[in-house]
């Protein structure tokens, strides 16, 4: 596809963190803390006869007092709320030279000298979330306080340690269920950014049914990709003519399309790029914008798809995007999952790169 080239100082929307919170708590995958992940998971609050590790090798190099940890939902996925449910669980803390690269599927490889049990078996309550208005989420809302402080000395490997004996759903108790929570896979080349999604699409003309669009940024050997794909766009068919137009903005907008009621823009459209490549027989279309320079991590676009019939003037408008672009370096150590989601006393689990965030809490 295209080479694009590097949009307009204006559109630069840079993300700060606020707060004394930020100042003091910290998450792993440690740029996590202001950026989504690109994945959710299950693991761990979503088993309820399991043991789940993970390897944290980014922490801050200075002691610290942890006095708990704590996940968000994941907002990047469209599906709403997840209503409340409890897990009974045992959490413990031990600092271990064995680096996150070098994971060990069996549990007992992975534990350090003189593992502290922060969490005793207990039953904790978690509140019902829905899809956060925003990306990321502004609050790590499923919390586990530690009853016992752990003193992390600001070097090594923390290894985190949870067991879950059962819980209670909504639909029943001791159910495997999916929790949504927030995480990133931290494996070779998935230095990547979801586009969080937001509004509506609308048709005039040509088939029936909404248009969607994905898009995802990826840090690529010659700068940015933007993947982006449309569902149910205009078609390519007899008596049609499609071009995909990107548009591009700087901030979203509801602007109605001029002489089209019904038909909103969602984005302040600074830019509008011709798409190359021609669309299936039903609408769909994907490619790659490759070589996106000169952005510094946390510019925000907001991203839409015009599908324009030009024989016949029928338009199709997508559902829009606020794509940001992620950190430009991947992490230096990163962390890694080891879990076994059936089985709590198995000696071994499997080793993954897709990690909750947590962020841990501090005085």
């Amino acid at each position: 596809m295209n080479r694009v080239s590097p949009l307009p100082a204006a559109l630069l929307a840079g993300l700060v963190c606020q707060g004394a919170t930020c100042a003091q708590d910290f998450a792993s995958p440690a740029e996590r803390l202001r950026f989504e992940g690109n994945q959710s998971t299950i693991y761990p609050l979503g088993r309820f006869h399991a043991r789940v590790q993970q390897l944290h090798g980014d922490l801050p190099a200075q002691p610290l007092l942890l006095r708990g940890q704590a996940y968000r939902r994941d907002a990047t996925e469209v599906r709403g709320t997840i209503l409340a449910f409890q897990s009974e669980l045992s959490v413990t803390l031990s600092v271990t030279s064995q680096a996150p690269g070098q994971a060990s599927t069996t549990f007992a490889n992975n534990v350090g000298a003189s593992p502290v049990a922060v969490v005793p078996r207990t039953r904790l309550s978690f509140p019902a979330t829905d899809r956060p208005g925003q990306d990321p989420a502004p609050e790590f809302a499923h919390r586990i306080p530690y009853a016992v402080p752990f003193p992390w000395p600001g070097a090594g490997t923390l290894c985190v340690d949870i067991t879950v004996f059962g819980n209670a759903t909504n639909e029943g108790n001791d159910r495997n269920f999916v929790p949504l929570l927030d995480a990133h896979d931290t494996g070779p080349g998935r230095n990547e950014q979801p586009g969080f999604r937001y509004g509506s699409g609308c048709r005039l003309g040509g088939a029936s049914g909404p248009a969607g669009a994905s898009f995802t940024l990826r840090l690529g050997g010659g700068g940015l990709d933007l993947e982006a794909g449309l569902a149910n766009g205009m078609p390519a068919q007899a008596g049609i003519t499609p071009v995909n137009v990107l548009l591009v903005g700087a901030t979203p907008v509801a602007l109605p399309w001029p002489g089209l009621p019904g038909c909103t823009v969602l984005t302040s459209s600074e830019l509008a790029l011709p798409l190359q490549g021609t669309p299936d027989a039903r609408g769909a279309w994907s490619g790659v914008l490759r070589g996106i320079q000169g952005h510094p991590a946390g510019t925000a676009w907001y991203l839409q798809i015009a599908s324009v019939d030009t024989t016949g003037g029928a338009l199709v408008l997508s559902d829009a995007s606020r794509v940001v672009v992620p950190p430009l370096t991947a992490a230096s150590n990163g962390s890694v999952r080891v879990a076994n989601g059936t089985d709590r006393a198995a000696p071994t689990g499997t080793v993954a790169s897709q990690v909750a965030v947590t962020r841990f809490l501090v005085p």
